[in-house]
């Protein structure tokens, strides 16, 4: 295999941009992984296209569409119905072979047996896709600020109703909201939701509602957030507060038999049918909008439904692990490994490592609270 070198952003945004004036497709998203490119595409009137780009000399499927390069063997790996894969990949060939001699891959090494065409379900963006489909009636994006006219752009052409609003909020400095609904009134209501967040604690709740309801989610789990919210601690800063908060909302929602659908403990891995933690595990009109996005993905990424089942731990510092268990005496499991979701999480999950967890996801021996979650 060939490893992608950094400081290659410049490059590939530059080799993905379809800059043709007869284009009809533009780039929606790409990310970078160690072996490939994944880029995503929308054409004019709603179909979509997630490509792959990789090193020339990597093996190839022959029942995919694929175009090459000089450098680079460009992969069609899924698309919707009707959608103009030969001229999205002619367009794409031009662009990559134009930019191409100033990408960079580290010193090839030698080729993993691995598919060369396996989507990366972190790639899938479930929530884009069940608006598009119609099952969720708005987006709310919160980005930087530096990448919301493209975002705004390209919702524009592909027929939305859009309104963006800056805040003060994001520590990570992704500060821009860009709210994108099928009507102007809905685009500019959620805006204006946005900002009443920001009035004191009463019209926050209000505020809070209106927007859950814009969104298409439940109203059981919107005051299960509402409720939550209702913990936060004027003293401490409001990142730590959304942490507290997640921890509570999500251990309030346990059940013995949380279901895989409505998993959300995975969102530090990017994984996820919903975009809200729900009342439940079980809810059932969670559960409903779940079913009808799944369809919808799964026809995308095969198996989907798969990486959400197993066992995971959260903390009160909203640090997330996924555990494996074997069983031991009483209904009570032992924690055989445990596998953080971000570097943050590495110290609770050494922690939880030999660990016994009774049959309620709690684990009497850590001090921590925590809340262990089985999903099937």
């Amino acid at each position: 295999m060939s490893v992608i070198a950094p400081d290659n952003d410049a490059v590939i945004a530059a080799m993905l941009r379809l800059t043709s004036p007869t284009a009809d497709w533009w780039l929606e998203q790409w990310t970078a992984r160690e072996r490939w490119i994944d880029a995503r595409f929308r054409a004019r009137g709603g179909p979509w296209a997630i490509v792959r780009l990789l090193d020339r000399d990597h093996p190839v499927p022959s029942k995919l569409p694929s175009r090459q390069t000089a450098r680079f063997s460009i992969v069609a790996l899924r698309s919707s119905p009707g959608a103009d894969i030969r001229a999205l990949l002619a367009a794409l060939t031009a662009g990559v072979a134009a930019h191409e001699a100033s990408f960079r891959w580290h010193q090839p090494q030698p080729r993993s047996p691995g598919p060369s065409a396996e989507l990366d379900p972190r790639s899938v963006s479930p929530e884009r896709l069940a608006f598009e489909a119609g099952i969720k009636p708005a987006l709310r994006i919160r980005l930087h600020g530096d990448e919301a006219p493209y975002e705004v752009g390209l919702w524009l052409r592909a027929g939305y109703s859009v309104a963006a609003v800056e805040t003060d909020a994001g520590a990570d400095g992704a500060r821009t909201y860009v709210m994108v609904a099928s009507t102007r009134d809905r685009a500019l209501a959620l805006v204006d939701a946005e900002l009443r967040q920001y009035l004191p604690i009463a019209a926050q709740l209000v505020a809070l509602r209106d927007c859950g309801e814009m969104l298409g989610y439940p109203s059981c789990c919107v005051e299960s957030f509402l409720r939550s919210t209702q913990l936060e601690h004027d003293g401490h800063d409001p990142e730590l507060n959304s942490r507290r908060g997640n921890f509570h909302r999500i251990d309030a929602a346990w059940v013995e038999r949380p279901r895989a659908r409505i998993n959300t403990l995975l969102k530090n891995d990017r994984l996820g049918l919903i975009s809200f933690d729900p009342c439940r595990f079980d809810c059932p009109h969670a559960l409903e909008i779940a079913g009808r996005i799944a369809g919808v993905v799964e026809a995308v990424h095969s198996g989907y439904e798969q990486l959400l089942r197993g066992a995971f731990a959260i903390n009160h510092e909203d640090e997330r692990v996924a555990l494996e268990l074997s069983a031991v005496a009483g209904g009570r499991e032992r924690i055989t490994a445990a596998r953080p979701s971000s570097p943050t999480a590495g110290d609770f999950a050494e922690r939880l490592l030999g660990q016994v967890v009774d049959p309620d996801g709690r684990i009497p021996s850590v001090e921590q609270p925590c809340r262990v979650f089985r999903f099937t």
